[in-house]
């Protein structure tokens, strides 16, 4: 699901909002060209050959948050094939132990022990499922970070659907007390669990306060002015645009803030 939202997010990117927008000509420079002579550009055109080479423009300046973006998705592609062709050699190099179960064979072969100075085959799968349930802790917690930090900075609750973290929060502690009481598990099983559901209860508690503040000041979600809302005069009105250029400028990456 995680994966399927990347990509969404990914192909769905505002497309103005990849990339930096060019700083305006300034008014000298433009009154500078038009008061060239003409007859001087008619001379340096003619100067020129008829057929010159295409120059093709430099790229753009990737705002920031794209940059982190693709930064980020490629470094999960990478991390995917990487687990996936490792467990897949593993799972093919070190078959899994004999099962306990009676063969249904009414004479089964018996099955040597092991002497004690064999190592266990399944071994090394095992070390690679609990270093992949440590990664997945780190990786989930730092999923989270960054939206974390965003909400926090722009104070604003975006495009954050508070309905869904309601349910999710609640539905990841049943999802780690159901798999903690279980026997035979360690905390490799549930803390990847355990700290998703913390992290969206922060973003829970912190969007329901900036929801609050967002209707003290009459602005929607995403800092736009709302008709008829928020607190009346000019103050009010002065805070909510401040408080709109600085959610959209910390969302967008753009330099120079307001200016």
């Amino acid at each position: 699901m995680f994966s399927l939202i990347m990509i969404l997010y990914m192909i769905y990117y505002p497309p103005h909002l990849k990339f930096l927008s060019p700083s305006p000509p300034s008014s000298s420079s433009s009154s500078s060209v038009s008061s060239v002579d003409t007859d001087a550009n008619r001379a340096s055109l003619e100067s020129q050959p008829l057929i010159t080479p295409r120059v093709v423009p430099k790229g753009k300046t990737r705002a920031r948050q794209w940059q982190t973006s693709v930064v980020l998705s490629w470094l999960a592609v990478v991390h995917f094939l990487i687990t996936f062709l490792t467990t897949l050699f593993l799972l093919l190099t070190f078959p899994p132990s004999p099962s306990p179960f009676p063969s249904p064979n009414p004479n089964p072969s018996p099955i040597p022990s092991p002497s004690p100075t064999t190592p266990t085959r399944s071994k090394p799968v095992t070390q690679w499922a609990l270093f992949l349930g440590l990664t997945s802790a780190v990786l989930c917690s730092l999923q989270y970070l960054p939206q974390i930090l965003l909400t926090y900075r722009s104070k604003l609750v975006g495009a954050l659907s508070i309905p869904m973290m309601c349910i999710q929060t609640p539905g990841a502690v049943l999802m780690v007390t159901s798999i903690a009481v279980r026997e035979g598990t360690d905390w490799t099983s549930w803390g990847t669990f355990a700290v998703a559901g913390i992290c969206q209860g922060v973003l829970l508690v912190m969007c329901l306060v900036w929801r609050k503040r967002q209707r003290k000041l009459g602005i929607d979600d995403f800092g736009n002015l709302v008709k008829g809302g928020g607190r009346g005069g000019r103050n009010g009105d002065v805070d909510a645009l401040s408080i709109a250029s600085e959610g959209r400028d910390s969302g967008t990456g753009r330099r120079g803030g307001r200016g």
